[in-house]
């Protein structure tokens, strides 16, 4: 059901996680579930990696009885809810080494020494908050 999620995000209200699934005829169902979004994130990822395996034997085994007559590829899952998670995790982890490769130069310069590591923690911790 992964397919059908448009997005997922905490509720910082009640620690309440609310997707936004598409339905048919362009409907959007908001849907919320009493879960930490580090719970609810582990599950779609497992979800995901057993969708991975069933797909890849799926196509393995109508290539094998002759039912596609293609090379199978990899599959790109373009447009899919865990590869736009894994897509905005890494412009986060991108965005946080640009900040921080910025503050420690700004650092060095006034201080003459690298960036202290609590200042470091303390950062991650104010932009992981947004």
């Amino acid at each position: 059901m992964v397919h059908l999620m448009e997005d997922a995000s905490e509720l910082e209200s009640d620690k309440r996680i609310e997707m936004i699934m598409n339905g048919r005829e362009g409907d959007k169902y908001h849907i919320q579930i009493a879960t930490s979004e580090r719970t609810f994130r582990r599950i779609v990822s497992a979800a995901d990696e057993v969708a991975k395996e069933q797909l890849s034997l799926f196509e393995y085994w109508m290539y094998r009885l002759g039912k596609v007559k293609r090379v199978i590829f990899e599959r790109t899952y373009f447009g899919d809810y865990c590869v736009y998670t894994k897509l905005r995790k890494l412009a986060l982890d991108l965005f946080i080494q640009t900040v921080l490769h910025i503050l420690n130069k700004a650092h060095k310069k006034v201080y003459g020494e690298e960036t202290p590591a609590e200042l470091v923690k303390e950062v991650k911790r104010v932009i992981n908050k947004f």
